[in-house]
């Protein structure tokens, strides 16, 4: 059947590329030289060429994000190497790159416009809260590899920084429609316009309903999920950005709670409240003496009320940036912030918080210098952070960079980083009762406020090259040392109890590598083809520990993703992507081979109407989380139409 399957997916990958025809749209205007030359700011806190950053970054465009039908931000993702997308069920995503993957995963940090975005109860994003208007992101740029040295903690496996458009690329009105087997209706709207001589501004809102997915017994699952935002943007030239969102959103799930009578859990459905605010403001100041000064402050407010969690917060960041003219051979970047969180987590039956309310402060200072070593040929790059927070104390991050150009087509980078996780609040401070085993005894994980920070020693190796102007690749290879990693342990026995608690108990290494190729076939054909492996081995010198052999399987060895873009006629384009995901063995998750196909008419000059499929091999299959997980379900075909309408 797999086989069968997969015969089928480059029997049409042939197929479309027998039939290419005449056509011309934006999305092939640039040559792979032309994109390898396009700006990122992630990998180094400047502007920086592609081909020029000593780093593994891959950038998915707003090109990418429109041809691929992809209707929210965790199912882009699946477009980069190294990054592992699995959809746990119809409200939630565990994502990760480089292995460590989870609901919340917390070894990588996301950002949206330079605000962070996961949330530090768990140190994990709610992907299923950032459900923004896709036509407004410009791009994302995934950063494969630790980023502590200028990012901080919590950049230890990657970064992830969603970057949208600004308010003068945004302006008249756009609305978009989307119905389908899965969604009960999506409809976007946003209009900018101009303000003065140099502003502009634009409003949105949108406003999402989607269908259950399939439990693993073929019933619906219960996981429909309901979202409303908007919000807008505003833009001064380049000096002044001020933008903000609120959103509230309603989902539905399973939860198990704990008794001490026979049968020692009841099955409830609960429903999930959220909601939350933010506001960002980002001043840039250019120097006379060619130097850039950016400040950005930004607050976030969020609150969520399930049965066995409820918690607020609010997170106030203010950070102020200094790229130093270039001096002779060095480039410089400082710069330092300061941030204050403060929550509330009351008392629910089953979970208990130690301080239920609680403020934290963290300072931070950072420095990086790219140094010419010979002209046009090697460069070093030498940079640390250095933080403080109230958990652990003092954090030191460096990193080393060296970048070797044989000619203006190629690149050779190396790389050493030491990076850092502070323990989340969830791990040092949480009281909770698990559940109860027969004959009644309670399985309660108890708080340690001991815990030490996860230390990443991580080594990489890239190569990127301007095969022909036509056709690029790029490869990294990576070994991860890691200490000190948070594992559930069993501590010193309780009367009457099974206790647990987290503990710095296990140590890893992972190695492997991650491809990508772009081949610009003909200026009505478009390749682009990734794979990644990875291995992951866990060892630790306390026994036994709860989630080890979860750890080890959490993500899968082997990725491919392959796409293709096709222009039928001017106004009708095809759109395939072929995903293969190997097994996850420790949860039974079967390896799947994934399929999604997006036809797209351009009726006017302002109407667009697209044919979407996606998981067109499969009635549905599951991507994470074993069988018997409370609410582990099937991910299932969905065929839907999308309407946009640009005045």
């Amino acid at each position: 059947m797999k086989l069968r399957k997969i015969l089928i997916s480059s029997l049409l990958g042939l197929f479309l590329t027998s039939l290419a025809q005449a056509g011309e749209l934006d999305y092939f205007a640039l040559s792979t030289d032309e994109l390898l030359k396009a700006e990122v700011v992630s990998a180094s806190r400047r502007k920086e060429k592609i081909v020029d950053t000593a780093a593994a970054v891959y950038v998915i465009t707003q090109e990418d994000i429109q041809r691929s039908g992809v209707t929210n931000i965790p199912e882009a993702l699946r477009m980069a190497p190294g990054v592992h997308v699995a959809r746990a069920d119809g409200n939630s995503w565990a994502i990760s790159i480089r292995g460590f993957n989870g609901i919340l995963a917390n070894k990588i940090l996301v950002m949206m416009d330079g605000r962070t975005i996961y949330n530090p109860l768990f140190a994990g994003t709610y992907w299923e809260l950032q459900d923004y208007v896709l036509q407004d992101i410009e791009r994302i740029e995934v950063i494969r590899g630790p980023g502590g040295a200028l990012w901080g903690a919590n950049a230890v496996n990657g970064i992830i920084n969603i970057i949208t458009r600004t308010a003068h690329d945004t302006q008249g009105g756009l609305a978009v429609a989307e119905y389908g087997t899965n969604t009960q209706g999506t409809v976007s709207a946003r209009y900018g316009a101009h303000m003065g001589d140099d502003g502009s501004f634009r409003v949105y809102g949108k406003n999402a309903s989607h269908n259950a997915m399939r439990t693993t017994g073929g019933e619906d699952a219960p996981d429909e999920w309901r979202n409303t935002r908007g919000g807008f943007r505003a833009d001064w030239g380049d000096r002044f950005t001020l933008q903000g969102d609120a959103y509230q959103a309603v989902n539905e799930q399973l939860n198990s709670i704990p008794t001490l009578a026979a049968p020692f859990s009841v099955i409830e459905k609960e429903t999930v409240a959220a909601k939350g605010a933010n506001i960002l403001g980002r001043w840039k100041i250019e120097m006379a003496n060619g130097g850039l000064l950016t400040t950005q402050a930004f607050f976030d407010y969020t609150y969520r009320d399930q049965r066995l969690l409820k918690d607020e917060r609010g997170i106030f960041d203010i950070e102020t940036q200094y790229n130093v003219p270039r001096m002779g051979r060095h480039e410089w970047v400082a710069g330092g912030g300061y941030r204050y969180i403060y929550d509330d987590i009351p008392d629910t039956p089953v979970a208990t918080f130690y301080p239920g309310s609680r403020q934290d402060s963290l300072f931070n200072v950072f420095a990086q210098d790219k140094i010419t070593l010979v002209p046009d040929r090697w460069f070093l790059t030498l940079g640390t952070k250095l933080e403080h927070n109230d958990l652990t104390g003092f954090e030191v991050q460096p990193n080393a960079r060296v970048q070797f150009h044989p000619d203006s087509s190629q690149m050779v980078w190396g790389s050493i980083s030491r990076a850092v996780r502070t323990p989340s609040r969830y791990e040092h401070d949480l009281a909770l009762r698990l559940g109860v085993i027969a004959p009644g005894i309670p399985v309660d994980l108890y708080p340690n406020k001991d815990l030490e920070t996860e230390d990443l020693i991580a080594y990489e190796v890239g190569y990127k090259k301007q095969i022909r102007p036509d056709l690029s690749v790029d490869l990294t290879a990576f070994y991860n040392d890691y200490d000190n990693l948070i594992a559930i342990g069993f501590p010193t026995a309780v009367p009457g109890t099974l206790p647990i608690n987290f503990i710095n108990a296990s140590e890893a290494e992972t190695y492997g590598f991650e491809t990508s190729a772009v081949w610009n076939a003909s200026n009505k054909l478009k390749f682009t083809l990734n794979y990644s492996y990875l291995d992951i081995i866990m060892h630790s010198p306390y026994s036994p520990l709860i989630n080890q052999d979860t750890e080890e399987d959490s993500a899968p060895s082997h990725q491919v993703g392959l796409r293709a873009a096709w222009n039928i006629t001017p106004a009708v384009t095809l759109d395939s992507a072929l995903y293969y995901v190997s097994e996850l063995e420790q949860s039974n998750v079967d390896g799947y081979t994934k399929l999604d196909l997006n036809l797209g008419w351009q009726i006017n000059d302002n109407v667009r109407f697209n044919l979407i499929g996606q998981n067109l091999l499969d009635d549905s299959h599951r991507e994470f989380n074993s069988p018997g997980t409370l609410n582990a379900a099937e991910i299932e075909r969905a065929v839907f139409g999308k309407l946009t309408w640009r005045f």
